[in-house]
């Protein structure tokens, strides 16, 4: 207790002035000087005093609005009035003095300092200390432990004090946490604390990021040691291939050399036998031309004896044809003569008949135009009559329809009716001599039950209002129970989702971050991406579609076992095709950024044998079918899981495996891999590890979860406050339920009295007629109900039999107007058909007559036209006789003349064909010596054409395996021919153990090569980051370590304080109420720096009881009982009281200011007040006018030692 009242002796600091420009109602400069002691401010309601307050919490860094009497910040810039326009800022300057050691910072050397905060309309705000711009928490920080502070206890304003008394017991912690001076160390601890959960949250990711480079390190360790075997092997291949295939390329030159000696030796033998086969060749020709030559001559004799047998056999016919045609001619004369006779008569008739069919002709015309004009206006007066015709049958047929069921209808009803007369009758003839007694005795029941019933039903009224009221007190109660229950739990579950929230976001950042950041990929393929998203404009790089690690998903169970599948693989890239990778190594080349590896859109699928399931062997399934992928990559997929089983356990695998002829690659559900050669990759992996395929599905779920999160969190916001509202809305509804139930209480009792006497008169009446009433009642019931269905029923036949009737008369008369109409369509019809056959039979007459007499005309004009042409003919034929005479003398001259020159050209051709065959037997024996020459030059071409194709198959096996080994091993074949040419080999035991070795290397699967670099550069990493971890988790206990100090010194200060408060309290309570006993109390069961302050407290002669049965006055007296009790043990440098004394009587009052005064000494005590005795204890006093409307002045007075008063504006 003496520690810590030694710590706070100080040197008391106050305040100097206040200036305010624009602040709410001081839109001039106002500037007030505060004195050491008590300084009232004064003046009447609404004159703007309490803004003095505001502008003290304000300027010394309050950011809520609500807290200075405001909706937003901009409400404390002058708004303006009706002389006045609003201002654009509002300014407060505060001249803190006398600092001396009450500021532990840079600028406790001051002898004052001044704190000025300003706001513009535009939302900005600006802090100053000494008039250099500077930052909230400086100002905060200033003030620390000061008592100063905006949210410090000695601000009391108006409707503090009840919110100090009805606060929960927690939330009274920061005016004794001001008072013990551990705000410092509290800022320190949640600084501490944000800087652990940043340490934290950096730790996380570094480990994420271990995990990660730790994962690879070890597939990388797995590779490079694989990639050591494949280089191994290679080597070996090379040596035994480059061995093979020098013995084969010089067995290929030996065989070279044999062939082209003899195709040499072939092309000298064809050179000879094409020379003899050249002279033989002209000599062929010559013969050749002189039979051709011969032959020529021969057949143009032929020619020449056949053309003169043509002529003579062509005169002999020309002699018979004229003879024959002069025959004709004559005969055809004599016919022409008769025709032309008979033509003429033929004329004379037709013109006869042509006239009468005109006639006829143009009298059918006229009657056929008539008739068609008629019968088009007989079908329009028939379309119109068929029309009305239909819409009458419809609406004849819809009211049958209607009829039938309106009879239908009917017959129900007169069966229902005479059913209700006989129930009638049987009921009047059991009702007879009941009616009289029951008549009297209802009558006098009927009375003394009504009495009856208006009493209680006043009394039922009132026990109803009773218990409504007594109901909707207790379900007041226990709402307001459970709501304020409810509000608790609701605060608990949004304290716990906030936290949620917070634990999720800060994972969902490091994996995010990492997601982005490409953690744990090679410099290359990050090069490479971002090049990818920043654009390529370049052209130089492929199309990259996507990291293999973005491919698949699948379920949680099988993450481990298809990452450890895919191993390092994961963060290759997916390409067009093999070529394209050579841009992307080339780019990588170029840049020096790395390696990469990639693997084409399309891969080479290997052959393997399909896999068979079988029971009892721990096989999970295919890879493939375990992960859900894009079908665009289903190459890559099958590339990467085509040859990986999983299986349940390393045991299982390695069974598998032994059995014959199962060559894939197993890999367990914990991620042990079983490679076909043998080689096993396992172990445990690092707690807290996130694999590639886990971390994206890790992501989703956090982002879904997050979502659900903030909702639930929104939703207990709006919960939280919906019921604050509640509550205060219920203790409002429980004020002046008590004072009703007295009232109401009295006129029951005189109510049941009234009602007992008319209870037991209507007794004795009830029991006389109770059976007779009720018996009569029923049926008089059963009566009434029986007679009015028959009414209603007879109602509605009568109705029905109308509506029947109406039915009748409509249909009869709609039937006969269907029936006129269906005789005039059918008259209409007839005459129609009628004239359309008459029509028919007239155009068919009028059609015959027009056809007859264009062709009476034709045949008048053939007629003619034949006449013409036999007299031409007759003329003709007599010129044409003349003429073949002539001709057939002629013919016979020319034929004597040609039998001379065909027998001497029959001599000429015997000699020539003598000539001919000598020449062609001549021939015929040079040809069989040519052909003789030509197969044998045949068979020599075909040998050569052997050589040349052994020549060049063996020239392209040759250059084929130079190239081969040229492209396999980056090496001439001549090269290596010296060094194996000496040394021998067993080929087949070599090309056996040559096939063992790929085969090896086939079960290996891809290799990377790169890996045993990227495995020593992975290594330096995870050195670089294991140093990171440490170093992060250093920290981590060096800050858990400082937090355990600071809580330590803070629980031992505020102990310390709360003890002498409570001291104080209890000294300071008496005092102010003369009497009565309060107390301060931990809350039990809590950490002293987590428990909340009960305040226990009994006025003078009353009981016990809760603080919110307290009087106003008592109220405030033991609010500033508390306050006072936390000055008494800190005295703070000033108190702000903003109409505290208002609820206080005249005497406490007097005891009031009287410890205001005492304390003043040492604290620097602001008073705003209405009471007249707090203005007399003042040692200065600021009026506060409105003078203007809506702008605030001021006028002080001070009062001397002498209490004269000394007055300024």
């Amino acid at each position: 207790m003496i520690n810590i009242l030694k710590h706070f002796r100080r040197r008391p600091m106050r305040f100097k002035t206040i200036e305010m420009i624009g602040f709410k109602s001081f839109p001039d400069r106002t500037k007030v000087v505060f004195q050491p002691g008590i300084t009232s401010i004064v003046g009447p309601n609404g004159c703007g005093k309490s803004n003095i307050s505001d502008a003290i919490r304000w300027v010394l860094g309050e950011q809520s609005a609500k807290q200075i009497r405001g909706e937003r910040m901009e409400d404390v810039i002058f708004n303006g009035t009706r002389s006045r326009a609003p201002m654009g800022m509002a300014e407060v300057t505060l001249v803190v003095t006398d600092l001396g050691a009450g500021i532990s910072s840079d600028f406790a050397a001051f002898d004052e300092i001044q704190i000025t905060r300003r706001y513009y309309r535009s939302g900005e705000s600006e802090y100053l200390i000494n008039r250099i711009p500077c930052r909230l928490a400086d100002i905060r920080e200033l003030f620390m432990d000061t008592g100063m502070g905006a949210k410090a206890y000695t601000i009391i304003g108006q409707g503090n004090i009840s919110a100090v008394l009805n606060a929960k017991p927690k939330d009274r912690r920061f005016l004794f946490e001001e008072a013990a001076g551990i705000s410092k160390y509290k800022a320190r601890k949640d600084e501490a604390l944000r800087k652990l959960d940043r340490t934290r949250e950096n730790l996380s990711r570094v480990r994420d990021i271990i995990a990660e480079v730790n994962q690879q390190r070890n597939s990388l360790n797995r590779q490079a040691k694989k990639a050591e075997r494949y280089k191994t092997y290679k080597d070996e291949i090379k040596e035994i291939d480059l061995h093979l295939s020098s013995l084969e390329y010089a067995a290929m030159s030996g065989e070279w050399k044999e062939l082209e000696e003899t195709y040499q030796n072939h092309k000298k033998r064809e050179t000879e036998l094409l020379a003899g086969s050249s002279s033989k060749e002209t000599h062929i020709e010559e013969l050749e031309l002189e039979v051709l030559d011969r032959e020529k001559r021969i057949t143009e004799l032929q020619d020449e004896n056949r053309l003169i047998e043509s002529d003579i056999s062509r005169c002999e016919n020309r002699i018979e044809v004229l003879s024959a045609e002069t025959s004709h001619l004559s005969s055809l004369a004599e016919g022409s003569n008769r025709e032309i006779l008979r033509l003429q008569e033929e004329i004379a008739k037709n013109q006869s008949a042509t006239a009468m069919l005109d006639e006829e002709y143009a009298s059918i015309s006229g009657e056929t135009e008539e008739k068609k004009h008629r019968l088009a206006e007989q079908e329009t007066e028939l379309s119109g009559l068929t029309s009305d015709q239909q819409q009458e049958e419809s609406e004849l047929e819809t009211g049958k329809g209607r009829r039938s069921d309106l009879m239908q209808q009917i017959g129900i009803q007169k069966s229902r009716i005479e059913n209700l007369v006989q129930q009638k009758e049987s009921i009047l003839k059991v009702a007879g001599g009941y009616d009289t007694n029951r008549m009297e005795l209802t009558a006098r029941l009927s009375e003394t039950r009504k009495l009856l019933s208006e009493k209680m039903q006043q009394l039922s009224d009132l026990r109803k209002t009773m218990d409504e009221i007594r109901t909707e007190h207790d379900s007041i109660h226990t709402v307001l129970d459970q709501k304020q229950e409810a509000l608790t739990a609701v605060q608990e579950r949004f304290s716990l989702l906030r936290e949620q929230i917070g634990q999720e976001s800060s994972r969902f950042g490091a994996l995010v971050e990492l997601q982005e950041n490409l953690e744990g990929y090679d410099d290359g393929i990050r090069s490479l991406l971002h090049r990818k998203t920043d654009g390529d404009e370049s052209g130089s790089l492929p199309e990259i579609h996507i990291l293999v690690s973005e491919i698949f998903e699948t379920d949680p169970m099988y993450e481990t076992a298809i990452e450890s599948a895919i191993n390092n693989r994961y963060q290759s890239l997916v390409i067009n095709s093999p070529e394209d990778s050579i841009k992307a190594v080339e780019y990588l080349k170029k840049n020096d950024i790395g390696r990469g590896s990639f693997i084409p859109l399309h891969p080479k699928n290997r052959k393997m044998d399909p896999f068979i399931m079988r029971d009892g062997t721990g096989v999970v399934g295919e890879a493939l079918n375990l992960v859900q992928y894009n079908p665009q990559y289903a190459g890559v997929a099958e590339y990467l899981l085509g040859d990986v089983v999983v299986v349940e356990s390393l045991e299982q695998a390695m069974a598998l495996y032994r059995s014959n002829g199962f060559h894939r690659t197993l890999v367990t559900l914990n991620g042990d891999v079983l490679d076909p050669s043998g080689m096993v990759e396992g172990g445990s992996r690092k707690k807290n590890t996130s694999g590639f395929i886990r971390r994206k599905r890790e992501i989703r779920e956090l982002s879904i979860s997050m979502d659900a999160l903030r909702d639930q969190l929104a939703q207990a916001e709006e919960q939280r406050e919906s019921l604050s509202r509640e509550i205060g809305k219920t203790k409002q509804e429980l004020g002046g339920i008590d004072a009703r139930l007295s009232t109401i209480e009295a006129e029951r009792v005189v109510l049941e009295k009234q009602a007992s006497t008319l209870e037991g008169n209507a007794a004795h009446l009830s029991q006389q007629i109770e059976g007779l009433s009720h018996e009569n009642q029923n049926r008089s019931s059963d009566l009434l109900m029986l007679e009015e269905s028959m009414a209603s029923s007879l109602h509605e036949l009568r109705g029905m039999e109308t509506d029947l009737e109406e039915k009748n008369a409509w249909i009869a008369a709609c039937a006969e107007r269907v029936q006129t109409l269906r005789e005039r369509v059918d008259q209409g019809r007839r005459t129609i058909t009628e004239g359309r056959i008459h029509l028919a039979s007239l155009m068919e007459r009028h059609a015959s007559l027009l056809s007859h007499i264009e062709k009476n005309h034709d045949n008048l004009s053939n007629l003619n036209a034949l006449i013409d042409a036999r007299l031409h003919e007759i003329e003709e034929s007599k010129g044409r006789i003349l003429q073949a005479e002539e001709e057939k003398t002629r013919t016979e001259t020319t034929i004597h003349s040609l039998i001379e020159r065909k027998e001497a050209l029959h001599s000429r051709v015997t000699q020539e064909q003598e000539a001919f065959e000598s020449k062609r037997g001549n021939l015929q024996e040079e040809q069989k010596e040519l052909k003789e020459l030509r197969r044998n030059m045949e068979n020599l071409n075909r040998l050569i054409n052997d050589l040349e194709v052994r020549r060049t198959e063996l020239s392209i096996r040759m250059e084929h395996l130079q190239s081969m080994i040229k492209e396999r091993y980056q090496v001439s074949i001549q090269e290596v021919l010296p060094r194996f040419q000496d040394r021998e080999i067993d080929k087949q035991a070599s090309e056996e153990h040559l096939a063992e070795l790929n085969r090896k290397i086939e079960q290996m699967g891809p290799v990377n090569i790169l890996a045993i670099e990227e495995y020593h550069a992975l290594q330096k990493r995870f050195d670089f980051l294991t140093a990171q971890e440490a170093d992060l988790q250093e920290s981590v206990e060096s800050l858990m370590t400082a937090i355990r100090k600071i809580n330590h010194t803070s629980r031992e200060r505020f102990e310390e304080a709360f003890d002498a408060i409570n001291e104080k309290f209890k000294t300071a309570f008496t005092e102010l109420f003369n009497g009565g006993y309060a107390e301060l109390k931990l809350e039990e069961g809590e950490d002293t720096l987590e428990a909340g302050v009960e305040i226990i407290v009994q006025p003078p002669g009353k009981k016990l009881q809760h603080l919110s049965l307290l009087s106003g006055g008592e109220k405030a007296l033991t609010v500033v009982a508390l306050i006072f009790a936390g000055f008494l043990v800190k005295p703070s440098p000033f108190c702000l009281l903003d109409e505290v004394d208002a609820p206080l009587d005249d005497a406490n009052v007097l005891r009031y200011n009287q410890m205001l005064s005492k304390m003043s000494m040492n604290t620097q005590f602001i008073a705003i007040t209405h009471n007249k005795n707090s203005m007399e204890f003042a040692s200065s006093l600021y009026g506060i006018t409105m003078q203007e409307p809506g702008v605030s002045k001021m006028v002080s007075v001070r009062f001397n030692d002498n209490h004269e008063a000394r007055m300024s504006a």
